[in-house]
């Protein structure tokens, strides 16, 4: 699995001087906490990444998974839509090199302080918390809370969409 545009715990926790809005800002809003899942995705997982980043129990996420790497989910400049872009490609904004998502899989769109989620036609589907997304076009975009954590999986890929405040009490900022 390649991941060009991620932290781990100790990459953030170095940044624990900023204010939440200046986290936010350089970090995004909410970060996608990639980790192993029970469909397969461990065993496609690079193991040195597991070495790099340590394991961590996600018992208040209720998942059990292995802790793999953050991803920032904000807007690169590299896209000129008025979405973040969610694929296995580079040319997203949030990139997940994993066979099952799509080269560009699903999308978040922001809608007067709202985040709606919608899937992209991607061959594997998206879901939040058990729900699936309706493809573009195919019915109303799912809305995500920044107010507590979720579960995202793009493909067999499980995810755990962590908004700031929840991001800094996971790596262990007061």
């Amino acid at each position: 699995m390649h991941l060009p545009y991620r932290h781990t715990a100790p990459e953030l926790r170095e940044h624990v001087h900023l204010d939440d809005a200046a986290f936010a800002q350089r970090f995004g809003r909410a970060m996608l906490m990639l980790h192993a899942n029970s469909d397969g995705a461990a065993e496609r997982i690079n193991q040195t990444r597991l070495g790099q980043t340590g394991t961590h129990s996600l018992d208040e996420l209720r998942t059990g998974d292995a802790f793999i790497a953050f991803l920032p989910v904000m807007k690169s400049a590299r896209n000129e839509f008025n979405f973040i872009a969610i694929g296995r490609t580079g040319n997203n904004d949030v990139v997940i090199g994993d066979s099952t998502l799509s080269k560009f899989h699903a999308f978040i769109r922001e809608e007067n302080g709202t985040w709606l989620i919608v899937d992209a036609g991607s061959r594997n589907g998206t879901m939040v918390d058990g729900i699936k997304v309706p493809v573009r076009g195919s019915g109303m975009p799912l809305q995500l809370t920044l107010l507590k954590p979720c579960e995202i999986r793009f493909g067999v890929v499980s995810t755990t969409l962590l908004p700031i405040a929840n991001l800094r009490k996971f790596i262990g900022v007061p």
